[in-house]
């Protein structure tokens, strides 16, 4: 009743949404200019390089401007539901390479989740694993050191960083069927790489990762 009072509008280019249009608060003509990872051949290189796996997949590219300051609003304007929002958008670009797979977020620290109110990774998953109609697993990786933000840090100090922040969780493991880990942004894949190596130390069986943005 409010919107057919006061439409929505894009928040890019203040069209109005309609009921149904676009994602969140962006319409589906400025979604189009999120420098799409599927239509851009180097970041498919890039993904490669940086996180190697059967299937990994991005929304879009962060650069400056609307995408990166998307990234900042996911982290620190306390927007779930844009999250959630999001995951589902991926997830609908991106149709998983079979079913039979269970989503594992990289897990925050308990300090900053608690701070922050939320942890982004887990709602784009919520938000995908609705699209996909598959399970979340967010027991088996945990956070055991809090450290400071990764944000602006180099190749170099984020594979550092991250050493023994990581943990595997015994207390929930579903060793037959593979994961596929979701993050909000792929960096230099540091942490993806770190918690794949933890998963399958562990027998669990690491297909890819899906991530809302590549830096």
């Amino acid at each position: 009743m409010l919107e057919a009072v006061v439409p929505r509008t894009c928040i890019t280019c203040l069209e109005p949404l309609g009921l149904n249009g676009g994602v969140y608060e962006y319409c589906d003509k400025c979604t189009l200019d999120w420098f799409l990872f599927e239509s851009n051949n180097v970041s498919r290189v890039l993904i490669l390089e940086r996180f190697n796996s059967v299937w990994t997949k991005a929304g879009f590219r962060m650069k400056e401007g609307t995408t990166l300051d998307l990234i900042y609003k996911c982290k620190y304007s306390g927007r779930p539901k844009m999250l959630k929002d999001l995951g589902k958008w991926v997830a609908n670009h991106h149709p998983l390479p079979h079913d039979d797979v269970v989503l594992i977020p990289i897990p925050l620290h308990w300090k900053r989740k608690f701070r922050r109110g939320y942890n982004q990774a887990e709602l784009l998953a919520r938000g995908m694993g609705e699209v996909w109609n598959v399970e979340l697993d967010c027991w088996s990786l945990k956070r055991d050191i809090h450290k400071k933000s990764l944000t602006g840090s180099d190749r170099r100090e984020r594979s550092k960083d991250v050493e023994e922040v990581f943990y595997f969780n015994p207390g929930y493991s579903e060793t037959e069927t593979p994961v596929v880990l979701i993050d909000d942004v792929l960096t230099t894949g540091a942490t993806l790489r770190t918690c794949r190596k933890i998963l399958e130390e562990n027998g669990r069986i690491v297909l890819g990762a899906a991530v809302l943005a590549l830096a």
